[in-house]
């Protein structure tokens, strides 16, 4: 447990969003909680996170969504994992919620066409065979390179 990376998420405390100040403490190792000493608020390692409030751990969550990611049926992953369908159905939805959150976050004010959108992932696409570091072997374990899916964009607009 690192406190040093963590920041107090009291927005009244005035070391709100400032992590390395040395104001975060453990203050429960099994829990994987901490406090702030400036305003004694607590909270959890894992807050806003996919993993906030699960009992399972983390790694079989992981390989559940990567699972779902390869297409796998639920009832299937269900199964291997050794849980009720119905909970890998709340892992997605907690994955989906998830993954919302963090692109509306970091993606937004965005004016673009279905067109620019084809034509950004062209050149990334092609990007991927130029560059020293990556090879077209290594491209394959990159989400998004495989058989193309229809955009989500392309859906939610109506067909001209």
């Amino acid at each position: 447990m690192e406190p040093d990376q963590h920041f107090c998420i009291n927005w009244d405390c005035p070391h709100f969003g400032k992590s390395g100040t040395g104001t975060i403490k453990v203050y429960s190792y099994k829990e994987r909680r901490y406090y702030c000493v400036t305003c004694g608020k607590t909270f959890s390692e894992s807050r806003a996170s996919l993993f906030y409030h699960l009992r399972t751990p983390r790694r079989d969550v992981l390989e559940a969504i990567g699972m779902l990611a390869e297409r796998n049926s639920i009832r299937g992953i269900a199964r291997v994992k050794g849980v009720k369908p119905d909970t890998v159905l709340h892992w997605l939805e907690i994955a989906g919620a998830q993954a919302a959150a963090v692109s509306a976050r970091l993606i937004h004010n965005l004016h673009l066409t279905q067109a620019q959108i084809d034509a950004l992932w062209t050149f990334v696409k092609k990007s991927l065979g130029i560059s020293p570091w990556t090879t077209r072997q290594q491209a394959r374990g990159i989400i998004g390179c495989g058989p193309r899916w229809p955009c989500p964009v392309a859906c939610a607009s109506p067909v001209i």
